[in-house]
């Protein structure tokens, strides 16, 4: 398993620079169990924002028109830190866990038809 980590939105400023004022992102992973018809996905994910103060005087500034993926993902952990990322990861992985042995679950014992 390997956490993903992925850009929900962009918010930048309507102007001429349209520096990037706010990421959303996902850090997702999945693990499926079984295969083929009984094969079941448990997912875990933490989502968040953070907030950036554009500065498009600066010497690695980005045109927005050039932002990949790659390079927002890579501010984002960067301003984490790399503790914050260990910490966001680990909790991913606690989501699979606690998805695969869950502590309620929801059912009635009778059989419910369906219209």
């Amino acid at each position: 398993m390997a956490v993903t980590w992925s850009i929900k939105n962009l918010e930048y400023n309507n102007d001429s620079d349209k520096g990037v004022t706010q990421v959303q992102w996902a850090a997702s992973d999945t693990e499926t169990v079984g295969s083929g018809n009984t094969a079941k996905d448990y997912i875990g994910k933490v989502m968040g924002a953070i907030e950036y103060v554009p500065n498009p005087s600066s010497s690695d500034y980005i045109e927005f028109e050039n932002l990949s993926e790659s390079d927002i993902v890579t501010w984002v952990k960067t301003s984490l830190t790399d503790s914050v990322v260990t910490e966001i990861e680990t909790k991913v992985a606690a989501e699979i866990i606690k998805s695969k042995t869950p502590t309620k679950i929801t059912n009635v014992p009778w059989t419910v038809s369906r219209p």
